[in-house]
Protein backbone atom coordinates (compact mmCIF):
# COMPACT_ATOMS: atom_id res chain seq x y z
CA UNK A 1 0.00 0.00 0.00
CA UNK A 2 0.98 3.64 -0.28
CA UNK A 3 1.10 5.92 2.61
CA UNK A 4 2.44 9.53 3.26
CA UNK A 5 4.84 10.03 5.31
CA UNK A 6 6.20 13.70 6.74
CA UNK A 7 9.43 14.26 8.79
CA UNK A 8 9.08 16.89 12.07
CA UNK A 9 12.12 18.52 12.70
CA UNK A 10 12.89 21.10 15.79
CA UNK A 11 14.61 24.12 14.60
CA UNK A 12 15.24 25.45 18.46
CA UNK A 13 17.28 28.64 18.96
CA UNK A 14 21.26 28.22 18.88
CA UNK A 15 20.96 24.59 17.84
CA UNK A 16 21.61 22.72 14.58
CA UNK A 17 18.12 21.38 13.45
CA UNK A 18 17.35 17.82 14.17
CA UNK A 19 14.68 15.22 13.30
CA UNK A 20 12.43 14.57 15.64
CA UNK A 21 10.07 11.66 14.12
CA UNK A 22 8.03 11.09 11.39
CA UNK A 23 4.16 11.09 10.57
CA UNK A 24 2.33 8.62 8.61
CA UNK A 25 -0.93 9.16 6.82
CA UNK A 26 -3.32 6.43 6.59
CA UNK A 27 -6.26 8.31 4.14
CA UNK A 28 -8.79 5.23 4.26
CA UNK A 29 -8.81 5.45 7.64
CA UNK A 30 -7.78 8.55 8.82
CA UNK A 31 -5.69 8.17 11.09
CA UNK A 32 -2.35 9.29 11.74
CA UNK A 33 0.22 7.10 13.04
CA UNK A 34 3.46 8.34 14.09
CA UNK A 35 6.72 7.22 16.25
CA UNK A 36 9.16 10.37 17.48
CA UNK A 37 12.80 9.83 18.71
CA UNK A 38 13.58 9.44 22.54
CA UNK A 39 17.23 9.93 22.68
CA UNK A 40 17.13 13.81 23.41
CA UNK A 41 19.34 14.10 26.10
CA UNK A 42 22.61 16.04 24.94
CA UNK A 43 20.57 16.97 21.69
CA UNK A 44 18.25 19.28 22.93
CA UNK A 45 18.66 22.08 25.78
CA UNK A 46 16.14 21.12 28.80
CA UNK A 47 13.52 23.57 28.86
CA UNK A 48 13.45 22.99 24.42
CA UNK A 49 13.18 19.16 25.25
CA UNK A 50 10.28 19.66 27.76
CA UNK A 51 8.17 21.12 25.29
CA UNK A 52 9.68 17.88 22.72
CA UNK A 53 8.63 15.26 24.78
CA UNK A 54 4.81 17.07 24.74
CA UNK A 55 4.84 17.17 21.48
CA UNK A 56 3.96 13.06 20.77
CA UNK A 57 0.86 14.02 22.82
CA UNK A 58 -0.26 16.70 21.67
CA UNK A 59 -0.24 15.85 18.19
CA UNK A 60 -2.01 12.73 18.73
CA UNK A 61 -4.69 14.62 20.85
CA UNK A 62 -5.23 17.49 17.93
CA UNK A 63 -5.25 14.42 15.38
CA UNK A 64 -8.38 13.13 17.42
CA UNK A 65 -10.04 16.52 17.21
CA UNK A 66 -9.45 17.60 13.90
CA UNK A 67 -8.94 14.17 11.78
CA UNK A 68 -5.51 12.97 10.59
CA UNK A 69 -5.93 14.58 6.97
CA UNK A 70 -6.98 17.81 8.78
CA UNK A 71 -3.69 17.77 11.64
CA UNK A 72 -1.26 17.23 8.76
CA UNK A 73 -3.07 19.96 6.56
CA UNK A 74 -3.03 22.56 9.77
CA UNK A 75 0.99 21.55 10.17
CA UNK A 76 1.35 21.83 6.55
CA UNK A 77 -0.06 25.31 6.62
CA UNK A 78 1.23 26.85 9.86
CA UNK A 79 4.38 24.83 11.00
CA UNK A 80 7.56 26.83 10.36
CA UNK A 81 9.38 27.80 12.92
CA UNK A 82 10.48 26.03 15.88
CA UNK A 83 9.05 22.94 14.81
CA UNK A 84 8.76 22.26 10.79
CA UNK A 85 7.33 19.33 8.73
CA UNK A 86 8.80 17.89 5.51
CA UNK A 87 7.66 17.82 1.90
CA UNK A 88 5.45 14.79 1.66
CA UNK A 89 6.98 11.64 0.90
CA UNK A 90 5.36 8.56 -0.19
CA UNK A 91 6.13 5.25 1.45
CA UNK A 92 5.19 1.99 0.29
CA UNK A 93 4.76 -0.83 2.63
CA UNK A 94 2.23 -3.46 3.71
CA UNK A 95 0.93 -1.83 7.12
CA UNK A 96 1.00 1.67 8.44
CA UNK A 97 2.99 0.80 11.14
CA UNK A 98 5.22 -1.38 9.04
CA UNK A 99 5.57 2.47 6.76
CA UNK A 100 5.94 4.02 10.29
CA UNK A 101 8.89 2.01 11.14
CA UNK A 102 10.43 2.41 7.62
CA UNK A 103 10.21 6.04 7.04
CA UNK A 104 11.63 6.50 11.01
CA UNK A 105 14.87 4.12 9.98
CA UNK A 106 15.46 5.98 6.84
CA UNK A 107 15.71 9.39 8.29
Amino acid sequence: MKYTAFVVSAHCPAEVPFNLGVLVLDEAADRLHFRFRTDLNGIADPLDREVIQGLPGMIESMAAEMGALGLLQFLEDTASNAIRVSERITIHADTATDAVELAFAER
